[in-house]
């Protein structure tokens, strides 16, 4: 039999940054950011850390990052036979996600 499964990791990060559009006082905001790790692994060849590169994203959509704070990093096997990886890292299924 076949193994189809793929190891997969996904670093977070947190990310503070203000929307330049919003009159001032302007708030700060919270986002978090997930890079898989390929992404993580060819910035770090191409001399870029994934902070830099967050931000230069959110530059370009006319934010000011103040902060990128590293967070965790979870790493899981997909089968890769079932569609779309459904019912195996994590035993997530979209039939049980929840929508109001």
């Amino acid at each position: 039999m076949l193994k189809l499964e793929k190891r997969i990791t996904l670093h977070t990060f947190d990310v503070e940054y203000i929307d330049q559009r919003e009159p001032k006082p302007r708030a700060v905001h919270h986002e978090l950011c997930v890079l898989d790790g390929g992404r993580v692994s060819a910035l770090e060849r191409l001399g870029q850390s994934p902070a830099s590169w967050i931000c230069q994203q959110y530059a370009r959509q006319g934010f000011t990052v103040g902060a990128v704070h590293k967070g965790e990093r979870l790493t899981a096997n997909v089968d890769t036979a079932t569609p779309l990886g459904y019912g195996s890292a994590a035993g997530w299924h979209p039939a049980q996600e929840r929508r109001p």
